[in-house]
């Protein structure tokens, strides 16, 4: 009974993951596409990304203490994490180009 609990666990916890894995490809995609990133901000996305990673390392504890193999959710916070990762590298660069685009002069 209790690894039904934690099946059903691990699948509400890929569901949240799921939900918000969505949004950032999303958010990638629109980044790409109009090249502008105000209103983001590295300091929010780099707290997603440590939580991500405390995520994962929750997993790869359990596993160690039980002596399994992570959780297959483990993935999902992997993928999470490279996704935002992607996105906070896109903020810095088309930062550093308005930036580089705001100093240079216009011509009449």
């Amino acid at each position: 009974m209790l690894a039904q609990l934690s099946n059903s666990a691990q699948v509400f916890e890929a569901l949240m993951l799921i939900c918000f894995g969505v949004s950032w490809p999303v958010a990638i995609i629109k980044t790409l596409r109009t090249r502008r990133v105000e209103g983001k901000s590295l300091a929010f996305l780099s707290l997603i990304v440590v939580g991500y990673l405390a995520g994962i390392a929750s997993k790869i504890t359990v596993a160690l203490q039980s002596g399994t193999f992570p959780a297959w959710v483990i993935w999902l916070y992997a993928l999470n994490t490279l996704l935002v990762c992607v996105d906070m590298y896109l903020v810095w660069k088309f930062r550093q180009n308005s930036k580089s685009d705001l100093s240079e002069p216009t011509l009449p």
